[in-house]
C-alpha cells in the first residue's frame, strides 16, 4: 500500500505517470493519459471495464466500490486501479498530508471531485503471482471506508441512541410491571432484566458517541487541506 504512494511522492515534475509494475495496466495508455492532462486534467485514473478475475472477485470488487462511492462523501472512482497521471499541484498537496498508511483512490478524490477516467481492457497477467490475497484486499478495503467514510460511525450512533432508547423504555415498563405483579416474578430476575437492557443500550450508544471522536481525530492527524483552490479571481496570489 505505502510503496507506491512513497514513489509517487518522490516526483518533482510538471506531471507523474504511475503505472503498475505487473503491467497488467498497459504501458500504451501512456500516451493518452499525457494528452488528458494537457487538456486541463489535474488527474486522470485508468478505469477496468473487463478483467480475467472469476465472477466471485468481479462482482464483490465492484460491489464494494459502489457502497464505497455511495457512503464516502467524495467522488470516489468505481474500478480504477491507482494508474494514471497526476499534475505538480496534486503532487505538492500529496507531499503535505501526513498520512502513513494513505488509500491513494481516496484520498485523490478528496482533493479533485472531477477526476477524468480512461476506460481500458486488462489483459491477464503473464508473468508473476499478485501479493494481494484475501487478508490483504479485506485490509485495503476496511482502508477506505475507514479513512473515507463517516456514515457507518454516524449509523452506529444513531442506532445505538434509538437501542439505549427502546431499551431504557422496556426496562422501565418492566419495573412498573415488576411493581405491580411483584408476586408474578421470581427472586432476582427484574433486577437482572432491568439492568442488562439499561446498559446494554447505554453502552451502545457511548460506542457511538466515541467513534465521532476518533473520526474527529482522524480528521486531525491526517492533516487534509481545508479546500483545493482551483483559482483566484481579483485575489493577490499569496499562496
Amino acid at each position: 500500500i505505502n510503496s507506491p504512494f512513497y514513489g509517487i511522492l518522490q516526483s518533482d515534475s510538471d506531471a507523474t505517470i504511475y503505472i503498475n509494475s505487473d503491467l497488467q495496466d498497459p504501458p500504451e495508455l501512456i500516451p493518452q493519459y499525457l494528452k488528458l492532462w494537457e487538456q486541463g486534467n489535474k488527474i486522470v485514473l485508468g478505469q477496468k471495464i473487463s478483467s480475467d478475475e472469476n465472477f466471485v472477485i468481479k462482482f464483490t470488487r465492484n460491489f464494494y466500490y459502489k457502497v464505497l462511492s455511495k457512503m464516502s462523501s467524495s467522488n470516489i472512482t468505481i474500478n480504477t486501479t491507482g494508474s494514471g497521471i497526476f499534475d505538480s499541484s496534486i503532487i505538492k498537496l500529496l507531499k503535505k498530508i501526513d498520512d502513513p498508511i494513505p488509500y491513494l483512490r481516496g484520498l485523490v478524490s478528496e482533493l479533485d471531485g472531477n477526476i477524468k477516467v480512461l476506460k481500458f481492457n486488462q489483459p491477464k497477467r503473464k508473468f508473476g503471482r499478485t501479493k494481494n490475497n484475501l487478508y490483504t484486499l479485506f485490509d485495503l478495503g476496511m482502508l477506505g471506508f475507514v479513512k473515507h467514510s463517516k456514515i457507518p460511525l454516524r449509523l452506529m450512533i444513531i442506532f445505538g441512541f434509538i437501542i439505549s432508547l427502546l431499551s431504557i423504555l422496556v426496562s422501565i415498563v418492566f419495573l412498573f410491571y415488576k411493581l405491580i405483579f411483584w408476586n408474578s416474578f421470581d427472586l432476582g430476575i427484574a433486577p437482572i432484566v432491568i439492568g442488562l437492557f439499561f446498559f446494554s443500550g447505554f453502552q451502545i450508544f457511548l460506542l457511538g458517541l466515541l467513534g465521532e471522536y476518533i473520526s474527529v481525530i482522524l480528521s486531525h492527524v491526517r492533516k487534509l487541506p481545508l479546500v483545493v483552490e482551483k483559482e483566484r479571481i481579483n485575489f493577490k496570489d499569496k499562496r
